[in-house]
């Protein structure tokens, strides 16, 4: 019998002690459940390298191994997904003339893709229990690239809704998913330079997209003659997409236990190390829709998600309507609005990493720090664009607000998905968590498009609306801030920890995070 299988043999036959609400629990791996939850951050470090030491385990070395199977494969996705929804660079390409539409028909196009995307979201990690991670993203990226592929041949405005409202669907099963089966790989202290290094990739999306639609303009558009380029965008984009999907059924990781990357011993340490660090994951616990919509309503959970539609209305406003606002301000054609829309996406990547690297080396326990660093960047930065029309202003400093937008923005948004995504336990509340947190971050694109429909030259109101949804945000986190740090407090207190061991094994692995050992991360 092979390691791996030995301890789910070990695991099948205490299963029946765990759920019936005894303490012992798999004591050959892990000792008990209870004592494992109440040793001290470093107890539980010196437990892991008990266990590495044991099992032969270089832990440095795993983790980096784990990097190279795991990262690049879920950045491929998330890279796909955002370029796939590079929606602003069809607005200044002819696209309006082309089908014979409004602004407004243009951006109901938007919410045919939002209502399935927003929806599809939030169920999208139960479909983890029907089909593997990779067969998952596999046909979402597949069925993605055709559908855009084939939105560049529609002839009519209700073709291209119902493709729209196609690739929002297919697109549900990516960003959940994606920070849902990261989560698993790695602990807490380990886990924000991978989110942001895989959110990061939708600013080398815009790049990339940006780019084709340069060449587009300048290439084939401009020497034939043509008025179309956003089909030829479409048609690129779509069967890119459908290549790269090839390179994700192969790549991209199961959970732990099934990741053919990982020894039998690497896995089963990797549980156990998860397992210390996070808790239990309980997955293989059954659900029903009445446990997940109770869940909704945890404070840890919805504070976190109403956070993010603030955020989520920035990113999402400034990928909907850079390619415009760059055009307005430095009054060039369309090919060359495209290459300065370029550089700040370059640098937003850039900043996105570097930052969070060495804010997480320098202060792995206090990501709110960083979060609101990184928020006053995005205020600055849309301020400086706000005054797009003010003759005191020079362009360049107009443009220059682009860069701090996209740097503050796209780097708060993967530490607040992390921060908050991280802080919970347990399969359950962790999947509901991620998925609340993604959905809600739609509403603010879906809020954007109205804020800035037809609006004057300025986007008064699109900006205005902007930083009220920054001011939620802040609200948002203060508020998640007081109520993780009230949650702390409780733990340590004798009558929580009576009443929480008191509960049964099943319902320990529901709560989760809720042990009284796992502390929330500020």
């Amino acid at each position: 019998m092979s390691y791996l299988k030995e301890y789910n043999a070990e695991f099948n036959d205490s299963s029946d002690s765990l759920y019936s609400g005894d303490t012992v629990y798999d004591e050959k791996y892990h000792g008990s459940i209870d004592d494992i939850h109440l040793m001290s951050d470093e107890s539980k470090r010196l437990k892991v390298d008990e266990f590495a030491k044991k099992d032969s385990i270089n832990q440095h070395n795993l983790l980096l191994k784990i990097d190279f199977h795991v990262v690049p494969p879920f950045a491929i996705v998330f890279f796909l997904a955002y370029l796939n929804r590079n929606f602003g660079l069809l607005q200044i390409e002819e696209i309006y003339s082309s089908l014979g539409i409004t602004q407004l028909q243009f951006f109901m196009s938007y919410v045919a893709f939002f209502i399935p995307y927003i929806i599809g979201q939030f169920f999208s990690n139960n479909l983890l229990r029907f089909i593997k991670p990779h067969g998952l993203l596999f046909l979402g990226v597949l069925l993605c690239g055709a559908t855009n592929l084939g939105t560049g041949f529609v002839k009519n405005y209700r073709t291209f809704v119902g493709c729209q409202f196609l690739h929002g669907l297919f697109q549900s099963s990516t960003e959940a998913t994606i920070f849902y089966i990261l989560a698993h790989y790695y602990s807490k202290r380990e886990s924000l330079p991978r989110f942001s290094a895989i959110y990061s990739t939708s600013c080398l999306a815009g790049v990339f997209a940006t780019f084709i639609a340069y060449i587009v303009d300048s290439k084939i558009v401009d020497k034939v003659n043509l008025t179309e380029g956003w089909r030829y965008l479409l048609i690129i984009i779509g069967a890119f997409t459908i290549g790269m999907s090839v390179i994700v059924f192969f790549t991209v990781p199961d959970f732990p236990e099934g990741a053919g990357f990982l020894t039998d011993k690497e896995s089963v340490f990797l549980i156990r190390k998860l397992d210390i660090y996070n808790g239990k994951s309980g997955y293989e616990v059954k659900s029903t829709f009445g446990d997940i919509f109770k869940m909704i309503y945890d404070p840890v959970i919805l504070i976190p998600a109403l956070a993010s539609i603030g955020i989520a209305y920035v990113t999402l406003a400034y990928s909907l309507f850079q390619p415009v606002f760059v055009l307005q301000v430095i009054g060039v054609s369309v090919s060359h609005s495209n290459e300065y829309s370029i550089f700040p996406w370059i640098t937003a990547f850039v900043w996105s990493n570097l930052g969070t690297y060495f804010y997480n080396k320098w202060s792995n326990r206090y990501r709110c720090g960083f979060f609101f660093f990184n928020v006053v960047l995005t205020i600055i930065g849309g301020i400086m664009m706000y005054s797009v029309q003010s003759s005191t202003l020079p362009d360049n400093l107009k443009y220059g607000g682009c860069f701090l937008c996209a740097m503050g923005a796209f780097t708060a948004a993967p530490i607040l998905i992390c921060w908050s995504s991280t802080n919970l336990g347990g399969h359950l509340r962790k999947s509901v968590g991620i998925a609340l947190q993604i959905s809600c971050s739609s509403i603010g694109g879906l809020i954007a498009i109205f804020a800035f429909y037809d609006d004057d030259e300025r986007y008064q109101r699109g900006f205005f609306v902007g930083f009220a949804a920054i001011i939620l945000s802040v609200v948002c986190v203060v508020t998640y801030l007081l109520v993780i740090r009230w949650a702390n407090k409780r733990k340590r207190t004798q009558k929580y920890k009576q009443e929480f061991f008191a509960k049964s094994g099943i319902q320990k692995l529901i709560l989760g995070d809720k042990n009284p050992s796992i502390d929330y991360l500020y």
